[in-house]
């Protein structure tokens, strides 16, 4: 839809251009849902599969 010049120009209103954008930076690794991003286990720890959490050695959740 098109609307007269509202200053008698006889031309239809025509919007500028927006001005230019600048590009996103990279995404980080790890980002973004269900992503986890990798670290190192430190001795005497482990990542519980489940939960994700990172436990001492011999720690076990209790699941319900």
């Amino acid at each position: 839809m098109t609307f007269p010049d509202p200053y008698g120009s006889g031309r239809d209103a025509v919007q500028p251009p927006p001005p230019g954008f600048t590009i996103a930076p990279p995404v980080p690794a790890g980002y973004g849902y269900g992503q986890y991003q990798t670290v190192p286990v430190p001795p005497g720890m482990y990542v519980d599969q489940v939960s994700g959490l990172l436990l001492p050695n011999g720690t076990e959740l209790a699941r319900t």
